[in-house]
């Protein structure tokens, strides 16, 4: 029986933090394992270059040996986190419908007196944003999971308190609506008698 949207929602909110668990696992933990199963690689490939003596065949068995059994533990470890990182994410692939994040989004920046002066469609965000944010589709292409996300961003500009604008996101963070921050950034606004921020927040919806 298909789920209704509230029970979508519900299971949406407990599974966002796996999100930040894909962010963090491409930037950092799944650099760590490729460089270290590469270096591991390396190794053997030189030594299997090398001239080796008869006496010294023993010794270079061992390494040799040796390395085969770390890459092997490297490439099991590195097979265990694309496991978990592709049931993660794909449970989170479900499509969403974009005018109603929108308008959550508007209703939240309402609700917290940010006075939005425009926004739009910043799907780029995913080729030209920052490295953590880029990796994110890279990755995904490079495991053929790409194609079950919708890469559209949505860029808004306002003005606001810092205050106002922490418990936003705040809302946004709690909230079973799927609206996740890509990209925020602040600047002071032109009328210096003005003492609200001058904000760009984008969202991947």
């Amino acid at each position: 029986m298909a789920m209704t949207t509230e029970e979508r929602e519900r299971l949406l909110k407990r599974l966002l933090p796996a999100l930040a668990v894909g962010v963090i696992y491409f930037t950092f933990v799944k650099g760590f394992v490729e460089k270290n199963t590469e270096k591991a690689e390396e190794e053997w490939r030189s030594l299997v270059q090398k001239g080796i003596s008869a006496s010294a065949i023993p010794a270079y068995d061992r390494q040799i040996a040796t390395l085969d059994v770390q890459i092997a533990e490297l490439r099991r470890k590195k097979g265990e986190l694309d496991e978990k990182l592709a049931r993660e994410l794909g449970t989170l692939a479900s499509g969403h419908d974009a005018n109603r994040l929108i308008a959550e989004l508007t209703a939240i920046l309402g609700r917290h007196r940010l006075q939005a002066l425009g926004e739009g469609r910043h799907d780029e965000i995913f080729k030209t944003g920052s490295r953590a944010v880029r990796e994110i589709r890279e990755r995904l292409a490079k495991r053929k999971l790409d194609g079950q996300f919708r890469f559209q961003a949505w860029r808004v500009e306002f003005l606001g308190r810092y205050g106002d604008v922490h418990a936003a996101l705040r809302e946004m963070a709690d909230s079973a609506v799927p609206l996740i921050p890509l990209e925020l950034t602040m600047k002071a606004p032109e009328d210096d008698n003005d003492p609200r921020m001058h904000w760009i927040l984008t969202l991947w919806i």
